[in-house]
């Protein structure tokens, strides 16, 4: 089973768009979905969340307080809801329902809403693993992955302060 890095969501879009923008295989994010309360979930090998913290006190990240946890995926109280990137594989919403179409890091804000809010879901969704799951990519390079993960948090930290 593979572990999760969980931050918040404005974090999260931003970091996913910065990996996908650099366009190098080596720092490819693995699989990213959106947890039910609004947390960007970073699928990473087994072992990621062991070793968070030295790889964030390496990385110079260490005693800087960023909004940034990560479980083993089995330990995880927050479930994903949709998937950010890859795009294409469908995810079991709550209720059994599913996104009526796959939504990317580009267009996950403008996901159609119904009038409460609620993104809207087609009915009949087949379960499936959150990861691995055939045909997703490996997991991601874990120090890249966290050291643009680790920015894009403590620039939301910062603004937030202003």
């Amino acid at each position: 089973m593979p572990d999760v890095v969980s931050v918040p969501e404005p974090a999260g879009r931003e970091a996913l768009a910065r990996l996908l923008g650099y366009g190098q295989p080596a720092v490819a994010p693995g699989p990213v979905a959106l947890s039910a309360t609004g947390r960007v979930l970073f699928y990473v090998a087994a072992g990621g969340a062991e070793d968070l913290p030295e790889l964030l006190e390496w990385l110079d990240w260490g005693g800087v307080r960023l909004d940034l946890s990560a479980v083993p995926a089995e330990e995880l109280t927050d479930p994903p809801v949709r998937w950010l990137h890859p795009a294409m594989v469908p995810m079991q919403r709550p209720g059994g329902l599913e996104p009526e179409h796959p939504v990317g890091p580009a267009d996950a804000a403008d996901d159609p809403e119904d009038a409460d809010g609620a993104a809207r879901t087609a009915p009949g969704g087949s379960r499936r693993d959150a990861y691995p799951t055939p045909g997703l990519p490996e997991p991601p390079e874990l120090i890249a992955l966290l050291a643009t993960i680790a920015a894009a948090c403590h620039r939301l930290a910062v603004a937030a302060a202003r």
